[in-house]
């Protein structure tokens, strides 16, 4: 995520949590932002939200920070070689498609919808 995305979700923390890093210095809260900026935003929101309705004490950032799993060369080939298999097989690319189709209307609903 960028620098104004990870400003957002140290708001977002602050408004659940009202005394997060009020005696932090300057350099502390520049390690939450560099830390928070390699998640993604949507997936870290979705997690502090998450935490913020089950925990009374401000998170950590392993709490809430969603990091993307990085594959290997050989475990995207893999991936690719599956994604082509699925979509050379009629039915299989029906159920992707129906698939992909719920993923869009769950993410532009938000992520508490199903």
């Amino acid at each position: 995520m960028n620098y104004e995305e990870a400003k957002e979700v140290l708001g977002r923390i602050k408004s659940y949590y009202p005394s997060f890093l009020n005696d932090a210095d300057i350099a502390t809260k520049q390690a939450w932002v560099r830390q928070i900026m390699k998640g993604d935003h949507y997936m870290t929101m979705a997690k502090l939200d998450d935490y913020a309705t089950k925990e009374i004490f401000p998170p950590k950032l392993a709490h809430i920070v969603h990091i993307r799993e990085i594959h290997s060369d050989d475990r995207m080939q893999a991936d690719i070689e599956q994604v082509e298999r699925e979509k050379a097989d009629p039915k299989l690319a029906r159920e992707r498609e129906e698939k992909l189709e719920k993923l869009q209307a769950m993410l532009k609903g938000g992520a508490g919808h199903e």
